[in-house]
């Protein structure tokens, strides 16, 4: 059986960083968001499902990918958990379904 480390939104944008050289401060200003904010996320500060969508939209601007990228590798670890990106889209949708 093979184990997977799932990338919170936090490693992913440290990740990013670290290869293009970007200070958190750049990427702040980059994303419109505060440093101290990008900070937080990179600590992984974020109970999932506690970030916005306006925050998720500004942060694939940032990082010059499409927003669908940032969730499109959901997969279930070996005890049937979705890592945190999924497990955010998943409530979302939950969440939706009840509203209605």
């Amino acid at each position: 059986m093979v184990t997977f480390r799932c990338m919170t939104i936090g490693e992913f944008i440290l990740e990013y960083r670290e290869k293009n050289d970007i200070t958190q401060s750049e990427f702040a200003k980059k994303s419109g968001l505060a440093r101290s904010y990008i900070a937080r996320l990179e600590r992984g500060d974020f109970e999932d499902g506690s970030i916005g969508l306006a925050t998720f939209i500004r942060l694939s601007k940032a990082l010059g990918i499409p927003m669908y990228r940032l969730f499109s590798d959901l997969k279930y670890d070996n005890q049937g958990n979705l890592p945190p990106l999924g497990a955010y889209l998943l409530r979302a949708q939950r969440r939706r379904k009840s509203d209605v």
